[in-house]
This record gives C-alpha cells, structure tokens and sequence, in this order.
C-alpha cells in the first residue's frame, strides 16, 4: 500500500520532496497520492522533461519509474511491489486550486494559476511549463500562417553568390543541391528550420541568403535591421567566425559586405551579434528578461544557432521578444544532445516532420532557379499533419570531413541510427583520425601523448610575454581539448584538468598561459556563460584576455579579479562543448555505464573535432551508450500537429 513515509523514502530530491509538502499542505488533505503527483512532476523538470507521461508507466512500478525516468538503473533499488498509480487515479484526486485534470472539453485557459496540470493525454505538468509549452507552440503556429515572404534574386545572381553554387557549365545538374534548397526556403519561408551535422554549411546558407536580400534593400538606401544569437559565449563568437569565413567567398556589392561585417563586429556598439541573454537583456536575479512583447527586439530578420542547447522556457521568452513580422531563422544539429535545462525544443520542431519539401508552386519556381532534377524533390502533400512541413531544412553532406575520414564516417552512422554492433566496429579500427583505447590506469602519460609537444610550445611563448604570443598560445592550445561525461571521478573534468594543470606546470591558479572558462553570464565584463580566455603577464600585470582570431589587434582582457566566476579549461563536459570545435578532442568516459552516456553524448563529443578523436572508452562500454538514446518527456510535437491544434 502506498503511503506518504514509503515516498518520502524513494530517490525524489530534496526539492521534490519539499514542493510535494508544500502541494499537500495547500490541499488539506492526507491522500498520498497528492504527495506522489507532485514530487513526479517536480523530479520530471528537475531532470529535464517538461512534463511526466504518465501513461508510460501505467501497470508498472515506482522502480521503473525512477528507472525510466532517470535512465539509472540505481535508483530502482527500491520495493519492486510498489505500484505505480493509473492516470485515471491521479486525474481523480486532482482539483483546483491546486490541481486540475483537463479534458478535451475543457479549456485550457482553466489551468492558469494552478500548480499541477495533467492534461488530457495524460501528462503532467508543473504550471509554468505547460504554459510555456502551450505559448510557444501557438507562437509558431502564427509564424507558419504568416505569408511568404518575396525573395526573388535572379538565377544568375542565386548560383553566383557562392562558389559551389555555381551551376556546371557543359552538362546537366545530377542532384539536388540541399544547400541551395536551404538558401531559397530561408528566402521565402517567414520561418525556417536549418538541421545538419557539422560542417553541412548552415552558417554559409545563411551569410549567402542575408547577402541576397540585402543586395535587394540596398537601392532603397536602408537595410532591414538583422540580428545574430546563439545560447552560448562560445557558440556566437563560432557564429561570428562562421560568417566571417563564408565572408571570403561571398560574390555580393561591397556595401553589402561592409553591413555583414558590422553585424558581426564585436565593437559594434549595437552589439547585432550576441547571446540570446545578452539579445533579451538579462534582469538580474530573476528569470525575466527586459526584452519582451511589450517591449520587442527591434530586428526585421532574427538568426539563432545552436538551438538544440536551448531549454523549452528560453525559447518561449524568444519568440514572445519578437515583433509581428520578423523573419525567423533556427539552425541547429537535432541529433546533438538536448538543452541541460527542461525540453528538447529542436528535436520537438523535428519530430515526425518529413524535411526538405516545397509546395508545387514553389518546386517549378526552385527547377527554373538552380536546375535541379525534378525526381529528388518532392512536394507537400495535400494532407500533412504537422504545420512546420515545408518549414525544416536538412543538409546532408558535410564538407568539414573527407569521405575517408573516420570521424566523419563515424558520426554519420550515429546520426543515420545504423546497427550499434556496425557502429562499434568501426570503433574498434584505429586510424589516422580516430583512436579508441581502453580507460589508463593513470592517464598521465596518455596525456602526455595526447598533447605531444604543445606544453613546450606553451613554455616557450610565455618567455615572450606579448600580445601576439598570448594570441598564439591561446589558439595553440584552444586546438586541443578533453572532453568528459562527468565532472568528478577518473576520468572527470576535475581530475583531467588537475593532470592538465601539472602537465604543463600551471598549478598557481595565477599561472601564466592558464586557459579558463567563464561559468556564468556577467553583466559588468560583458562576458558569458562558455568564453574561453587565457591569463597572460605582460609587463608584469597578469591580465586574462579573451581573443576572438588570430587577427584580433587588442582583444578585450580583464584582471583576474574583475572575472565572474571561472574555472581551468584544458578539459570541459561534453554538453559545455557544444557550440564549439577543436582540431583534437580527447573524449574521457568513466569505467561504467551511467545515465549520462547515451548515443547523443557520443555523437556531440565526436563532432566537435575537425582533425582527430582519441576515445577512452571500455569495449563493453560502446553498445550500451550506442543504444542508449535520450528521452525528453514532452507535449509539444503534439502541439505542433495538425490534428491537436
């Protein structure tokens, strides 16, 4: 029998166990399951779902609940006879004010205000996100029903704007370009969703795309106003750098070019290119933020990368910043891992929605424009359920990797979801580009190879304290990185950094050549959650600068006392890494299987390197991680399908 003393002592956090307290004490009532219903709610947030689907468990037990839940096979240590109760159970106990059970009939509008919402599919809410979730899917619904947008630069002008756009001179196109099917749905589309692995050319869709619309203002004397975003520090100063590269090869008017470069210039003092924190203006110690519908983002075209780091709440606040008519632009890779926080937005957007498809309008007018084979391109079909069809972009082939590098071959049967027997075994061959070898003992001298030469290096640059070796040593060692499932244990970020630090002999938290990480936003530096800077001693005044290229003249630095909270970085967690590339990456996984190693983990951490993978990762390890995927409770794809709307 289920009692509130038999809960209390299952794993819920301290913070489930308190907010169930509290929803019992408003209820006046002893019903344990009154304390159940809110702690599961309360462990569904606090473990990143955004909601419970309680039908998942409906004839099973607490102990796979926990299980399932957390995907710890330790929290389901617990009476294997405790069952778990039925939605039908909990919709009866539920009842304003601090509950309420919908119903199809029901208007959703009667949830506000209540703590505890179980819908009418049987999931169940804290309060706040199912609002979110309810506002953030009416939000799209109203970009998708928003018009087309006219976007028509001329055939010559389209296949121009880039190199490889450039159509083949004596023989017919053979396939369809996804880039150029990308570049053209931004154009038209209010908004648009760009997926793809790294290295794919989101960010060159998008420079060669705001390039042609523009050129299109330009006669008019006034650009539309764009702005730039991304979740992290690290993700849009990679942004920034990723435009700037596609820069080099742009084919448009050099005013053009001069407004995409001040978009991008971090002394731009309207800052067109930032954190979406920093984009919303962050109210301190509270979780609103300045920009809002009241008070929108002045900005005709939004761009946002990396969004499959962004949490349900973030993107709401988002979305409610925009003005009515902005064009909207996502991109994101949907099988990297989810945000750290609630939800798993992009992957949400990308649930059951079938890609790449033009309306038959739309289709003629992109064959007479690139001279694309008809047979690979295919339509909306009169009937589809969800409203973002014809909305998602998915480009296929990635230049970042040659088709016989093995990290590229790797993380494409990862993507493609290929057999993970099939997976491992192209693990298991050690080649130029990827090394898989089992966990050291003492990883002191695996480190030392790993690094190779890179701490003389260091040493010597520090012997020449001047901007320019700072610049070199920072880009010298932002090459290599380690990148780890957890943060304590053998092969956590606390213990690699610990070995990194007496590798090259900066165990003085004040060492020069010491690189570190900022680990939360600040308003009064202006740096973010994610930057990476250096601490350096010229002059005998030990500063920490924070270098955007190699070319950066004077890049911004700090003392180290003006810093917001930081920490040593020559090893990170895989989710930090997101938004980042390295040319090697050392990936750390412990000795046993944890919740944290699943497919998406090891897909992430792979794909941030461009030139080499050295895993450490037991044999027995690699299937369990490879079948192992990530699960995201969730209502919005729901939402975002026709027949719910």
């Amino acid at each position: 029998m289920l009692t509130i003393e038999l809960l209390k002592n299952m794993p819920f956090a301290s913070i489930d166990r308190h907010f169930a307290a509290y929803i019992q004490e408003q209820s006046r009532q002893d019903d344990p399951l009154i304390y159940a219903v809110a702690a599961i709610a309360s462990a569904a947030v606090r473990l990143g779902h955004t909601c419970c689907d309680l039908n998942k468990f409906s004839g099973k037990t607490f102990s796979d609940f926990f299980q399932q839940l957390t995907q710890n096979e330790d929290d389901a240590d617990i009476d294997k006879n405790i069952l778990f109760p039925s939605v039908e159970e909990f919709r009866k106990i539920l009842t304003p004010p601090w509950g309420i059970a919908l119903t199809e009939e029901k208007d959703e509008h009667a949830a506000q205000n209540i703590p505890l919402v179980l819908d009418s599919c049987g999931r169940l809410y804290l309060n706040r996100y199912f609002m979110y979730e309810k506002e953030l899917a009416e939000r799209i619904l109203q970009f998708v029903s928003s018009p087309e947008t006219a976007f028509d630069p001329g055939k010559e002008k389209f296949n121009s704007v880039i190199p490889f756009f450039q159509l083949p001179e004596e023989k017919p196109v053979e396939h369809v370009d996804w880039q150029k099917f990308a570049a053209y749905l931004t154009g038209i589309s209010p908004l648009t969703i760009i997926t793809g692995g790294p290295g794919t050319g989101k960010t060159t869709v998008v420079a060669a795309v705001l390039a042609l619309i523009l050129e299109k203002y330009e006669s008019n004397g006034k650009f539309p106003r764009i702005m730039l975003c991304a979740p992290t520090g690290k993700a849009q100063s990679r942004l920034a750098e990723s435009i700037r590269d596609s820069l080099k090869d742009l084919n448009c008017t050099p005013a053009v070019r001069a407004e995409l470069e001040r978009l991008i210039d971090p002394e731009n003092p309207e800052k067109c290119c930032g954190t979406i924190h920093a984009l919303l203006g962050v109210k301190w110690n509270t979780p609103n933020f300045r920009k809002n519908q009241e008070n929108p983002i002045d900005a005709d075209i939004l761009l946002a990368d990396e969004i499959s780091m962004i949490s349900l709440p973030l993107m709401c606040k988002l979305l409610r910043a925009l003005k009515p008519g902005t064009k909207l632009i996502l991109l994101g890779d949907k099988d990297q891992l989810a945000s750290v926080d609630a939800g798993a937005v992009l992957g949400d957007f990308c649930k059951n929605v079938p890609f790449n498809l033009l309306s038959a309008d739309r289709k003629k007018d992109f064959i007479a424009l690139t001279e694309s084979p008809e047979q690979e391109l295919r339509i909306i079909p009169e009937s589809f359920e969800s409203p973002l069809t014809g909305h998602i972009a998915e480009l296929k082939i990635s230049r970042r990797f040659d088709e016989n590098s093995q990290i590229g071959k790797i993380s494409s049967m990862i993507r493609n979801r290929q057999n993970a027997a099939q997976i491992k075994a192209e693990i298991m061959i050690p080649t130029a580009d990827f090394f898989r070898r089992e966990l050291p003992e003492k990883p002191e001298g695996l480190l030392k190879e790993f690094f190779a030469d890179i701490p003389q290096k260091i040493k010597a640059l520090i012997q020449e304290p001047t901007v320019e070796s700072m610049k070199q040593a920072y880009f010298l060692l932002d090459n290599y990185k380690i990148l780890c499932a957890h943060r304590t244990g053998n092969t956590g970020v606390e213990n690699m950094n610990k070995l990194c630090r007496k590798l090259f002999r900066m165990n003085r938290d004040d060492a020069t050549g010491l690189p570190v990480m900022i680990l939360q936003n600040d308003k009064v530096t202006g740096l973010s959650n994610g930057d990476i800077g250096i601490l350096w001693n010229i002059d005998s005044v030990p500063r920490v600068y924070f270098p955007t290229s190699i070319k950066d003249p004077e890049p911004k630095s700090f003392l180290p006392f003006e810093l917001p909270p930081c920490e040593p970085v020559f090893a990170m967690t895989v989710h930090k890494s997101q938004g980042s590339g390295f040319d090697n990456v050392l990936i750390a996984f412990p000795q046993k299987k944890s919740p944290i190693l699943t497919r998406e983990l090891l897909y992430t951490a792979i794909t941030r390197a461009k030139k080499r993978v050295e895993l450490w990762c037991p044999e027995s390890l690699i299937e369990p991680v490879l079948n192992t995927e990530v699960v995201r409770h969730s209502g919005l794809a729901d939402r975002l399908c026709k027949k719910q709307v």
